[in-house]
């Protein structure tokens, strides 16, 4: 290796620590803005799946997901997600709605 390759892989480390450093505020900027948002959304969009019957294992509990916010909550009663209309999707699709965060 030559003199300058050190010092580009150097410069490569340090600047590969300054954006981790950076991605980690930004994430930690990111969920602070969805926990606030999750706290004074509505929860008007409420999607639904049932539980899921397993035959070797305990089954899947029922899960809600709001569809604008993202707060989901899992379980066989719900706290926060009980509007009055609730849209039923395949356990799948609720994944989906719950992946975009």
């Amino acid at each position: 290796m030559t003199a300058t390759a050190k010092v580009s892989f150097g410069r490569l480390v340090r600047r590969y620590a300054s954006d981790k450093k950076r991605a980690a505020s930004a994430e930690a900027k990111r969920s602070a803005t969805l926990r606030e948002l999750q706290a004074v959304c509505p929860h008007e969009k409420v999607a639904e799946c049932d539980y899921l019957h397993m035959d070797y294992f305990s089954p899947m509990r029922p899960m809600r997901v709001c569809e604008t916010c993202g707060l989901w909550e899992e379980g066989w009663s719900f706290d926060v997600l009980t509007p009055d209309r609730v849209r039923p999707l395949s356990r799948d699709e609720v994944y989906k709605l719950r992946q975009w965060l």
